[in-house]
């Protein structure tokens, strides 16, 4: 692959995401290394998912989308812990959730990715089923990593105005008709609740990562979400795997590790719109490498974490290869639909 193929292959990178948010993350590794092990990981993991909103800016507001998700997530930290004590409560939930946050990619790219911020912030809290008081002692956590977060980032703007900049917002999901938008928005829900449900069922660790990963997968067109799950399946088993050579030649170094979280997390800040897969990569690395962190055991998150991307990826291929037939079916009749799902390729 020469130069000119590699660059196009990784599409876009913003530099300027990782110098403003890989300082401010590396401050928030290196105050938690003193805190215990769990509430590491909540507050580094809060602060990392809380940086990427720096390359977003709601009308008018340049900094919301950060102050926004924070409060969101912690809400929805609460919410999930609470809700986990009642399966129906909770798959009703989080189908609602979903469906509002699949209706917002339609209409505004910066407050979609606050929601789905908040979804994923819920899907987790779900794996901590608890009392409101075990949910706020989570949700406060998640306010302290998301706001020194914040803090450190803001206070690198100043000091380099130039990498201050928000990105171009994410691209709007097209519809032809707002019954399209409806029947994408129950295709999500269903397939969230599916990968909770079959995640659980087979008492998969850590079962909320295969919800996520369908609602990251899926997508309003088959080719799509054909191609996300393939490059969502292939960045997660490069990037475990590679991060476990670097955990293995480590040796439980904390200081080495901190060091490769905070460039692996400054790489991903700089390729969030660039080739999906690549970053899929990058943020499988941070997540397994806080996960040594905080005491874990990497090799299970690994096999855990490909686990369950094969699961929900699954389950959003399918509902997606169900949703492009029904479309199909809608538009062209029986068997249009199905010349149309089956066929190698198309601009599903």
């Amino acid at each position: 692959m020469n130069l000119p193929s590699l660059k196009t292959w990784i599409g876009t990178v913003y530099w300027q995401q990782a110098l403003l948010g890989g300082p401010a993350l590396l401050a928030v590794l290196a105050l938690s290394l003193s805190w215990e092990p769990h509430v590491a990981v909540v507050t580094t993991a809060s602060a990392f998912t809380i940086a990427f909103g720096a390359a977003h800016a709601l009308p008018g507001r340049r900094w919301w989308p950060m102050i926004v998700t924070c409060l969101g997530m912690a809400s929805a930290t609460v919410l999930g812990s609470v809700a986990a004590e009642d399966a129906w409560a909770l798959f009703a939930l989080a189908g609602i959730l979903t469906a509002c946050c699949a209706a917002l990619s339609a209409w505004n790219g910066d407050w979609w990715w606050v929601d789905l911020q908040v979804v994923c912030a819920f899907l987790v809290a779900s794996y901590f089923p608890g009392s409101f008081d075990v949910g706020l002692e989570r949700a406060v956590l998640v306010v302290t990593g998301g706001g020194a977060q914040i803090i450190f980032t803001l206070l690198t703007a100043l000091l380099w105005p130039a990498f201050a900049a928000a990105l171009p917002s994410p691209p709007l999901q097209v519809f032809q008709q707002q019954a399209q938008l409806r029947r994408y928005a129950l295709t999500a829900a269903a397939a969230v609740v599916l990968s909770l449900a079959l995640a659980r069922g087979v008492s998969l660790h850590n079962d909320y990562w295969a919800s996520i990963a369908a609602l990251m997968v899926l997508r309003p067109g088959l080719h799509d979400t054909r191609t996300r799950y393939l490059r969502r399946l292939t960045g997660t088993l490069v990037g475990c795997v590679a991060t476990m050579f670097i955990i293995g030649w480590a040796h439980d170094a904390t200081g080495w590790l901190v060091v490769f979280t905070a460039l692996a997390a400054s790489a991903a800040f700089s390729t969030q719109k660039a080739h999906y897969g690549l970053f899929t990569c990058l943020m499988s690395a941070t997540i397994i490498f806080m996960q040594a962190i905080g005491h874990g055991d990497p090799l299970a998150a690994t096999e855990h974490r490909i686990e369950a991307t094969l699961l929900g990826g699954s389950v959003a291929l399918v509902l997606g290869m169900l949703l492009s037939l029904t479309e199909r079916f809608l538009e062209n009749g029986a068997f249009g639909a199905y010349q149309g799902v089956f066929r190698p390729r198309g601009d599903d």
